[in-house]
């Protein structure tokens, strides 16, 4: 299945891991140079004096930044450049065998709020548009994603039906979909094919 949070998050995860190093980083350059291991029962810390044959000595780092100025860059860490920000064009939607009832739970809500007044979830037309269960018939996810997420590309075919698709709402920028909902809102989609 699509891991949307696996993707979406890549560099959250990424940030978190480079706070987790820069912190033991951190405590270590902060600590006393002799590591020691507590022995249970023991009122002293019994030092350390060398590492087992498997297990490499933790070189010991300096820094000449103090403790408060990395502990200062580490709250004030920002995103990298190349994070994406919405709308981002979608290539591929990678898809799994199983459907998640929750994510179409959470579709059927987004179909409900954003779209139910001009299309239906059959085959056969809206109140104003075309049925949404056969989009996919034509269309690929990755271009239904793109549709309702606002991103500025060209969907249609030819001018008619780009001028036909600029009517969505969801093909503005202040009314369209975010990424999650469109996910989850793709997924009903493809649950109306079973």
């Amino acid at each position: 299945m699509y891991n949307f949070a696996e993707t979406h998050n890549h560099f959250v995860v990424k940030k978190i891991l480079l706070l987790t190093l820069l912190a033991g980083l951190l405590s270590y350059c902060t600590s006393d140079p002799k590591p020691t291991a507590a022995i249970v029962g023991d009122t002293q810390p019994t030092p350390v004096t060398q590492s087992t044959p498997n297990t490499p000595a933790i070189p010991n780092i300096k820094t000449s930044e103090s403790p408060e100025e990395l502990q200062r860059k580490i709250r004030n860490l920002q995103p990298t450049n190349n994070t994406p920000t919405e709308p981002f064009e979608v290539k591929k939607v990678n898809l799994s065998q199983d459907l998640s009832p929750v994510m179409i739970a959470k579709g059927k809500k987004t179909f409900e709020t954003n779209c139910a007044s001009c299309h239906s979830l059959t085959k056969t037309k809206g109140p104003k548009a075309s049925g949404l269960a056969a989009v996919l018939d034509k269309r690929t996810p990755a271009w239904f994603m793109n549709m309702t997420t606002a991103v500025p590309i060209k969907l249609g075919k030819n001018n008619r039906e780009e001028n036909q698709l600029k009517k969505c709402p969801t093909r503005n920028y202040d009314t369209r979909m975010s990424f999650v909902d469109s996910r989850d809102f793709l997924e009903l989609l493809l649950s109306l094919g079973n």
